[in-house]
């Protein structure tokens, strides 16, 4: 199984530059730091977590997600920023 780190260029499979630099602009005008980040961050100790709660699988390096999980990684990615800047 590969494993891959998450990256922001990823997230414009799911998100569109316009919507991604939306995101980005609202929380940064609200005082907080960029959130693309730290959400992606979250979501990768997410997978990690169900991946590695099943004893017989063997986790990748840190910061690596199985390959074939990328794509609802980065759903779950875009509504957290979508709910982030509220």
């Amino acid at each position: 199984m590969a494993w891959i780190i998450p990256a922001e260029s990823d997230l414009l499979t799911t998100l569109s530059v316009t919507e991604l630099a939306a995101f980005r602009a609202a929380a940064l005008a609200s005082g907080q730091a960029d959130p693309v980040a730290p959400t992606l961050g979250q979501v990768v100790d997410l997978v990690r977590g169900y991946v590695g709660a099943y004893k017989p699988n063997t986790l990748g390096l840190p910061g690596t997600i199985p390959q074939k999980l990328l794509a609802p990684a980065l759903d779950l990615a875009a509504v957290r920023l979508s709910q982030r800047v509220g």
